[in-house]
C-alpha cells in the first residue's frame, strides 16, 4: 500500500489524488498478493493516462479517487477522474494497441493495453471502462481475491 499511496501523492501538481483501502492493515490484503509491481504498474499507467488524456497534462485541475474493495471471493479496484472524459468512439477504442489521441504529446496507446493485458492475462480479472465527455471516466477493475502471494525475491549473488 505504501508504493499506491507514493504514486498517487506523485500525482501532485493541479490533481486532487486520493487512495482509500480499508484492509491496508492488513498484511494477507489482496492488493500486496499479485507478482511485484503488476498493481503498481497499473495504476501508474492509468494516473499517466489520466494526466495526459484528462487534465490536459496536468494543466487543468481535477480528481483521481482510487478505491479498493474485497470480499471473500473478488477484490475490485476503481479508478475515477473528473477529467474531460472521453467520446463513445474513443472509449471503444481504448484497449488497443497504440491507440492514442495523443501521438504529438508523447502518447504510446500502450498504456491502456498494458492494463489490460496486465489484469486479464496476469491477475485472470476483468477492466470495465465508464465515461461521459465533460463528467470524466471510471474504470473498474476486477479479479480474484485468493491470488496467490508474490514470491519472495532472490538476494543478488555479486558477480566473481
Amino acid at each position: 500500500h505504501a508504493k499506491m499511496h507514493r504514486q498517487v501523492a506523485a500525482v501532485g501538481g493541479r490533481i486532487d489524488a486520493t487512495f482509500y483501502c480499508p484492509h491496508a492493515a492488513d498484511e494477507n490484503c489482496a492488493c500486496r498478493k499479485p507478482a511485484p509491481g503488476l498493481l503498481e504498474q497499473v495504476l501508474t499507467n492509468l494516473t499517466l493516462n489520466a494526466l495526459l488524456h484528462a487534465f490536459d497534462g496536468g494543466t487543468v485541475a481535477g480528481t483521481i479517487a482510487i478505491t479498493v474493495e474485497r470480499n471473500a471471493s473478488h477484490v475490485t479496484l476503481r479508478f475515477a477522474d473528473s477529467g474531460r472524459g472521453m467520446q463513445p468512439e474513443q472509449l471503444a477504442r481504448i484497449f488497443e494497441p497504440f491507440y492514442t489521441t495523443k501521438r504529438e504529446s508523447g502518447g504510446s496507446g500502450l498504456g491502456l493495453y498494458i492494463c489490460y493485458n496486465i489484469i486479464t492475462t496476469k491477475l485472470g480479472g476483468t477492466i470495465h471502462c465508464s465515461s461521459t465527455p465533460g463528467e470524466g471516466t471510471r474504470f473498474d477493475i476486477r479479479f480474484p481475491a485468493d491470488l496467490p502471494a508474490a514470491p519472495a525475491a532472490a538476494p543478488h549473488e555479486a558477480n566473481p
